[in-house]
């Protein structure tokens, strides 16, 4: 009985202290790769509604325990923690990706980076809802829907 306790604590323990180095870690990442890229000021300003939108997202994945593996000179992707498998594939809010561990099309959602470029402000009315609205009416039929067909004929390219 003793050793089933210890068992459990030594996983409650060992979560901890893999947890508090990602909370200090992933948020400098975050900040780090989204900023240090060369479309960064575009971002920041005509970018700047999603972008926000993005970092406050990519954060609250941190807190749930999501990781951030960077795309150095491109963008911060947010990986989000494995007990959330299966909750759906990923989305772009200006330079922060974020998606569940199974996914693998990142370079479709830096496409999407690069329509919040462009439309700036409108990025979440044009882009954003419409596609959220495609994936959960029709999932079977959302990659022909035009903002990811759109993102997908500029994903190679960018």
């Amino acid at each position: 009985m003793l050793s089933f306790f210890q068992k459990k604590l030594g996983k409650v323990l060992g979560t901890i202290v893999g947890y508090i180095p990602n909370l200090i870690v992933s948020p400098i990442l975050l900040v780090i790769s989204a900023v240090f890229q060369p479309w960064f000021w575009l971002d920041l300003t005509w970018g700047i509604l999603s972008t926000s939108l993005g970092f406050v997202s990519g954060l609250i994945m941190i807190l749930l325990g999501g990781e951030v593996r960077p795309e150095w000179g491109k963008y911060a992707k947010v990986v989000a923690p494995g007990y959330m498998d299966g909750w759906g594939g990923a989305y772009s809010l200006g330079p922060v990706l974020t998606g569940w561990s199974g996914f693998s099309d990142w370079q479709h959602e830096y496409g999407h980076t690069w329509q919040n470029r462009v439309l700036g402000p409108l990025y979440l009315f044009v882009v954003a809802i419409p596609s959220l609205i495609s994936a959960i009416s029709s999932p079977a039929s959302h990659n022909t829907f035009y903002t990811e067909k759109w993102a997908d004929n500029w994903s190679s390219w960018a």
